[in-house]
């Protein structure tokens, strides 16, 4: 197969391999920016897991592969020379665009899946019920938003990952290829993403529950009604989520791209 078809797949695996252990914490993470109380249960700290996977399916894999080849493209055209790294953080903001869109109208669904005082409903009957109140712009409430968040946290998770990598195993030769590189890049890389894109995140999950209310109205009320705490509202929730998401992800997608194709993934 395809080595590029073949990344494409392992970066879907790899997704919703960390969804299924990190779900919970996306749900208290978007509860807490929407001020909605959680509810420490089984049943609704998985409440929207197969729209979960959907948005990994339409938003991280897509990601994932839109930088991989912008990356791989210009690797080949300059004898597999590194990129430097204002170009790693360019293809990553495109990419982090790319998706934030396409990743929106699964996102929009999952936020109303998550909320506890709404009856459980299957994909389909939460996208009728988005369609017939809003019609098909209901599914991309708040994309501005969601695009400018994917854009500035991946631009900086997957070029920080690229980078991190480069240096460590420059300066290391004996990490290349283990799961010690992998972990330290990807928590160095995440991290880092989180603290500086958490403000738009919180903006973004309110634009995608809210009622035909633009963003600066939002923005207005929440600082209004909320103050500075508005920029790291369930920050923690959010490094609880992504943190271990992205280890797992990055993980899983460079095992498997290995062993099947004998090359690094990113």
């Amino acid at each position: 197969m395809n080595n590029d078809y073949m990344r494409f797949a392992c970066g879907n695996v790899s997704a919703f391999v960390a969804t299924s252990f990190v779900h919970p914490m996306d749900v208290i993470k978007i509860s807490k920016q929407l001020n909605i109380k959680p509810q420490y249960n089984f049943s609704n700290l998985y409440r929207g897991y197969t729209i979960g996977l959907l948005r990994q399916a339409t938003y991280s894999s897509p990601n994932v592969f839109i930088f991989t080849q912008l990356l791989n493209n210009y690797k080949k055209k300059n004898n597999n020379s590194e990129p430097e790294y204002l170009r790693k953080l360019l293809y990553g903001s495109f990419s982090g665009a790319i998706s934030g869109f396409t990743g929106n109208p699964s996102e929009v669904i999952l936020v109303r899946a998550i909320q506890p005082d709404k009856p459980k409903q299957t994909f389909i009957k939460y996208s009728r019920d988005v369609y017939n109140q809003y019609g098909l712009r209901g599914f991309f409430n708040g994309y501005k938003a969601a695009i400018s968040r994917s854009l500035v946290f991946n631009g900086t998770r997957l070029s920080l990952y690229s980078q991190c990598k480069t240096i460590l195993i420059n300066k290391y030769p004996s990490l290349k290829n283990t799961t010690t590189l992998h972990f330290m890049t990807g928590a160095i890389s995440t991290i880092s993403a989180i603290i500086i894109s958490n403000p738009i995140d919180v903006i973004k999950a309110r634009a995608q529950k809210a009622d035909a209310v633009t963003i600066p109205e939002i923005v207005k009320t929440a600082y209004k009604n909320e103050g500075f705490s508005i920029l790291y509202k369930g920050l923690f929730p959010s490094i609880s989520k992504s943190l271990p998401h992205s280890i797992i992800s990055f993980v899983v997608l460079e095992k498997m791209m290995l062993l099947i194709t004998g090359k690094e993934a990113i």
